[in-house]
């Protein structure tokens, strides 16, 4: 390999991931895997003497793209043998850099040993009263039929507008084990 990858794991809304990256030419991953994949189903036929050099570049140790981009939504699209084997797909490709955005947990991890790779993280604006006011005015024009929803949406997201309040699914054991007896999922320690 003639080069190595930055690789750049970006965690946040998809409109926030777009603008940072601006007009800068890019490929897309899922685009890339999916030629390499119908790449490698293609058989060639070589008859010695009477192919050998037919200008196709097969064999030469061809630089990858520049950038290269996986959005949130594509890694649902690869097979889970290509998100175990992340790191390797990234490899054959070689890309000076990649942009992933939300990757999945084992994806970041092997990323992160493999290429060693920088973090951004979006920041979300708190919630406020003005806030809960505009989802509790705004809801209705927006969902229909939904009353419940809203007010049990307005009650768990009060707790967050007290300063020092965050709300995460480790925050507390009796909201864990309310969402475990919701869900019909077993308690997980955090």
């Amino acid at each position: 390999m003639t080069r190595s990858t930055r690789v750049t794991v970006w965690f946040g809304p998809l409109s926030w991931f777009q603008e940072r990256l601006g007009d800068t030419p890019r490929e897309s991953l899922l685009e890339l895997a999916f030629e390499r994949d119908e790449a490698s189903r293609r058989f060639r036929v070589v008859v010695p003497g009477q192919d050998d050099d037919d200008g196709d570049g097969a064999g030469e140790d061809v630089d990858g793209p520049d950038v290269v981009v996986a959005e949130s939504g594509d890694y649902a699209s690869l097979s889970e043998h290509v998100i175990t084997n992340f790191a390797g797909l990234v490899d054959t490709i070689r890309p000076s850099r990649l942009h992933l955005h939300n990757p999945p947990a084992q994806v970041h991890a092997q990323m992160k040993r493999a290429f060693g790779a920088d973090v951004e993280r979006y920041s979300y604006p708190h919630v406020t009263l003005g806030t809960l006011a505009a989802v509790r005015d705004g809801f209705a024009g927006r969902l229909v039929g939904q009353a419940q929803v809203k007010e049990r949406l307005l009650a768990a997201l009060y707790p967050l507008t007290r300063p020092g309040r965050v709300r995460s699914p480790c925050s507390s054991r009796r909201y864990r084990t309310r969402q475990a007896w919701l869900t019909g999922t077993t308690l997980l320690p955090c």
